[in-house]
């Protein structure tokens, strides 16, 4: 079997962000019960480093997924990115969309606040990217729900023994983590209607 590669990409990031998360050591751990897969893990400190990995998935024909974990900020004329040391990637930029062009992975992942809520700039990534789908976060994550949503998200991801023939499809991934988040209380907003009405996931799909 040929293994397959997940591409986990984390920023460092600034103290005034206050998190401290280091999920690449935790989903190192997480992905040693999937011999079948290759986990690999970078620290992405600026925009040159994001252009740099994404351009070696896009040679990786192996890449199904790749996971920019990231502050991120959203309303309806900002969409942005902020790596390490508050640098700033502003999404709705046409330039810095080319960033993820011709990507043809299944799925990007934007675990970072915000930057799902808007629907109209993670369309525009997901036509030019040419992935099958983009996960992203509506509203602000915190480390313990992301540490919580990666895993499972993965696992359904990659299925059971990595078979092609288990591999679900990205839209029931997503119904099946929407209905997760609530009944294993992750999303924690008090207004339970909110949680599958308006998801704290969201999913655009090509």
């Amino acid at each position: 079997m040929i293994k397959q590669k997940i591409l986990f990409l984390e920023t460092q990031l600034d103290q005034e962000l206050s998190s401290p998360r280091n999920s690449i050591v935790f989903m190192e751990s997480f992905f040693k019960s999937y011999d079948f897969i290759e986990f690999i893990s970078k620290q992405v400190h600026s925009k040159e480093d994001l252009i740099k990995f994404l351009d070696y998935a896009r040679r990786d024909k192996k890449i199904i997924a790749i996971h920019i974990s990231a502050h991120g900020k959203s309303s309806r004329n900002n969409c942005s990115l902020f790596f390490t040391n508050n640098e700033k990637i502003d999404l709705t930029n046409t330039e810095n969309q080319k960033i993820f062009q011709n990507l043809k992975n299944r799925v990007l992942f934007f675990s970072c606040c915000q930057v799902g809520r808007n629907a109209d700039i993670m369309n525009k990534i997901l036509k030019i990217s040419k992935t099958e789908a983009i996960f992203a976060y509506s509203e602000n994550i915190d480390d313990d729900q992301a540490f919580l949503i990666d895993p499972l998200f993965y696992h359904l991801l990659i299925g059971y023994n990595g078979y092609k023939e288990n591999e679900l499809s990205l839209k029931i991934i997503y119904e099946i983590l929407k209905k997760a988040l609530d009944d294993l209380l992750i999303d924690t907003r008090e207004n339970k209607e909110d949680h599958l009405l308006n998801p704290l996931l969201l999913a655009y799909f090509s």
